[in-house]
């Protein structure tokens, strides 16, 4: 038979367990008064904006930009539509630590009659087109609208206040910081003046390889360095992009130097790679 044997009880512990928590309780009740005194900051809800975006923050001169408009305000908003050549954004350059606007549009492509050799002439001309009510699009509540900005096409650049009807070349863009912005109203009638505005992040476009390093990345890629004319300036043009190397007249043409991927294939500003079109 086992027989169970009492031990005894451990006064002095037990006392002093009922002590810490006589304390502990009392400086509970002490402080509940004043912890309810203290106002405590309200849950903020997600903040509803419009923000304006690119998909990098760094970029060469053969890439592509895009850029995005989200509306998170509950609202429907409108910013001023497309005019002529213009995009819908507006952008500005960071230069000596000021951001200078820059009245810019794309060159348009004319076609006309045919060249020997080609089925039709397209010529890159920079024409100003100045819209006294350019034309309003919406944009609703929880949509996004997006653009895309080949760097490698040329661009127009004007005076922010022409005097008469203003001439100007088109250009390659310039390598530098940037950053692209847009003023909408929350009314389809809204005018400048009271529209907001809304600045993207801060880009850098910087310069592409070298002239030796792109014609070795030709050849390491199985292309061939040749020498062509292209409407617009610039060596190595992307033949991978539709437009990016068109057609002209003898006494308009660039002199570039391209790569030749051979058949079935493309230049896309790095190496050769199988084309898609």
């Amino acid at each position: 038979m086992i027989i169970l044997k009492q031990g005894k009880t451990n006064w002095k512990f037990l006392l002093i367990v009922v002590i810490l928590a006589a304390i502990v309780g009392g400086i509970a009740l002490y402080c509940y008064p004043e912890f309810q005194k203290i106002e405590l900051p309200p849950i903020q809800p997600a903040e509803k904006k419009v923000t304006i975006f690119t998909d990098k923050t760094e970029y060469n001169t053969n890439e592509t930009v895009k850029i995005t408009v989200k509306n998170n305000s509950g609202k429907s908003i409108w910013d001023f539509g497309i005019c002529g050549n213009s995009p819908w954004w507006e952008l500005q350059k960071l230069e000596d630590n000021k951001w200078r606007e820059l009245n810019f549009s794309f060159p348009s492509l004319e076609t006309g009659p045919s060249i020997p050799g080609m089925t039709k002439e397209i010529k890159s001309k920079c024409d100003y087109i100045l819209c006294e009510k350019p034309e309003l699009s919406e944009l609703k509540p929880g949509s996004e609208t997006s653009s895309e900005w080949k760097l490698y096409r040329s661009i127009c650049e004007w005076p922010l206040q022409p005097i008469g009807i203003p001439e100007t070349e088109s250009k390659p863009i310039e390598k530098g910081i940037y950053r692209v912005f847009v003023i909408y109203g929350i009314s389809k009638d809204f005018t400048s003046p009271e529209g907001k505005i809304i600045y993207s992040n801060e880009f850098t476009i910087k310069e592409e390889k070298s002239q030796v390093e792109k014609e070795q990345a030709c050849i390491n890629s199985g292309g061939t360095v040749k020498t062509g004319t292209c409407g617009e300036p610039g060596d190595f043009p992307n033949t991978c992009a539709i437009g990016a190397c068109p057609p002209c007249y003898p006494e308009e043409c660039h002199e570039v130097k391209i790569c030749d991927c051979g058949e079935k294939k493309c230049w896309d500003g790095t190496e050769c790679v199988q084309s898609l079109h």
